[in-house]
């Protein structure tokens, strides 16, 4: 009986303590419950009436498998099945699982005011189940004044892909901001595994971005690619890595005027890289032998991996230009991979 009441009276003690988070902004609070899963932040609605809507404001919309779907719907699991009809079917029902959580979940944040970030990691194609309500999810946040958007649209990297089931990247909802006077306020994109091929009709919306990294994307042609950088006149940091269809890449005047840092990784089609800019202080190359055309004062880093082992074998590609094309270089850090062939002969 003593310890009952001992235990009681320990209890009530506690309750009268202030309720020190509480009494946070609700600001902070929001950027707390980012941190949770949905379904976790979703439980703080029952803690107490002031609880109740502070999920449903939420910063950051962090959309992925782990945070919108139960255990039974994890990626993981589909290797339990071992005929492809049976894998097929719990991707389907994964996706539509994934798809109506969301649906169900943004419904419920409407009123929010301000999101500062998108981040989207589930697998879409192009034209399949959930493609259109990607869209307009990146609506959604494009209407809230996202900041920042990162979607990586295939969760398994060795899952084959080809350009026709890549999953089309809708520069119009995001090109379109700025057109009917309306400021936009996206700062970073981040895309990976898409297709981002931009019309000059609608491309005002990429002028207020200062970050753009593109990893395993399909740029479709030259013309899309400088529709693209004709319209970025605020980049500052611009990376394409294992990219599609880019044979040559022109940082030329007056495109990209703010663009300090360049990097450059494993674009196979990549031929030709011309650089006339008076305001880039970085590059960063990896990837095999390529004509280099340089007319960058300011570029005063260069970092280069050649891959390609016959460069080793010609005029030490391209260390003999260095300091005619570049007369202000303070580092260089180059390496080339080479791989030796060496015939043996049986000895009998």
């Amino acid at each position: 009986m003593k310890n009952q009441k001992r235990k009681k009276r320990r209890v009530v003690i506690w309750c009268k303590k202030d309720d020190y988070i509480s009494k946070l902004p609700d600001s902070i609070l929001c950027n707390i419950l980012t941190s949770l899963k949905v379904s976790e932040g979703v439980r703080t609605s029952t803690l107490s009436s002031k609880w109740k809507h502070i999920y449903a404001n939420p910063t950051n919309l962090i959309l992925d498998g782990a945070n919108m779907l139960k255990r039974d719907h994890l990626a993981s699991n589909a290797w339990q099945y071992q005929s492809e009809e049976l894998r097929f079917e719990f991707q389907r029902n994964r996706t539509l699982a994934f798809v109506s959580n969301v649906k169900e979940y943004l419904s419920n944040v409407e009123q929010v005011q301000k999101i500062y970030k998108l981040s989207v990691y589930f697998t879409f194609g192009n034209n399949t189940y959930g493609s259109t309500d990607l869209d307009e999810w990146i609506r959604f946040a494009i209407k809230k004044n996202v900041e920042e958007i990162d979607l990586c649209l295939l969760e398994e990297e060795n899952q084959p892909t080809n350009d026709a089931s890549l999953h089309v990247f809708p520069c119009d909802i995001v090109g379109n901001e700025g057109a009917s006077g309306k400021k936009s306020f996206l700062k970073c994109l981040r895309l990976a595994h898409c297709v981002l091929a931009p019309h000059m009709s609608y491309n005002h919306g990429f002028s207020t971005l200062t970050t753009m990294e593109l990893f395993q994307v399909d740029l479709k042609s030259e013309v899309h690619l400088q529709i693209l950088l004709s319209s970025c006149s605020n980049l500052q940091w611009l990376g394409f890595s294992e990219c599609y269809n880019m044979e040559n890449l022109r940082i030329e005047n007056p495109f990209c005027q703010k663009l300090k840092y360049l990097n450059v990784s494993l674009c196979q089609q990549l031929k030709k890289l011309v650089l006339h800019t008076t305001s880039l202080e970085t590059l960063e190359y990896k990837g095999r032998e390529v004509e280099f055309v340089f007319d960058a004062p300011r570029l005063d880093a260069f970092y280069s991996l050649v891959s390609d082992s016959t460069a080793c074998h010609k005029e030490l590609w391209p260390i003999l230009r260095l300091p005619t094309d570049l007369p202000h270089l303070k580092t260089l850090i180059m390496q080339c991979s080479c791989f030796m062939v060496c015939g043996f002969q049986q000895l009998s």
